[in-house]
């Protein structure tokens, strides 16, 4: 695929991201400068700034065959658009080492799937379980 960082992050954004949040998200993760924070916000507070009305299913599992499974079940596509604090953050990765590395550095991530699915997972906060949540959109990157 080539690079469009920039569209998958609005994409991102417009279909997954209260309305409220929308604009300063997109703006933040497009700053190199900021882009932490953007990632801090999902991370810590994954519950209050997604779109609700998109989520599909609430994962209490952080297996990641059992995850990477969830995910081709409802896309055809084997690599996803990552965010978050590790070394695939902006990168496009097979889903399976995208989860496994998003779910080993502890830190919250997504991974954004051209058909309009996305899975998110929040921070790991000590003796909590992590909240995580697979989305859906009616409109895929794709169009």
């Amino acid at each position: 695929m080539k690079d469009r960082t920039n569209d998958i992050e609005d994409y991102f954004c417009r279909q997954f991201i209260r309305r409220a949040y929308q604009e300063r998200l997109y703006f933040e993760l497009s700053s190199n400068n900021k882009r932490v924070k953007a990632i801090s916000r999902f991370c810590n507070n994954l519950m209050d700034i997604i779109n609700t009305d998109r989520v599909v299913e609430h994962c209490d599992s952080t297996d990641v065959t059992y995850l990477t499974d969830r995910l081709q079940e409802r896309s055809s596509h084997k690599k996803g658009y990552c965010i978050g604090f590790f070394n695939l953050d902006q990168k496009w990765a097979d889903i399976s080492d995208a989860i496994s590395t998003g779910i080993c550095s502890g830190l919250g991530f997504a991974v954004v799937l051209p058909d309009g699915i996305a899975y998110m997972c929040e921070e790991a906060e000590f003796k909590m379980k992590r909240k995580s949540v697979i989305l859906h959109s009616t409109a895929s990157f794709e169009e």
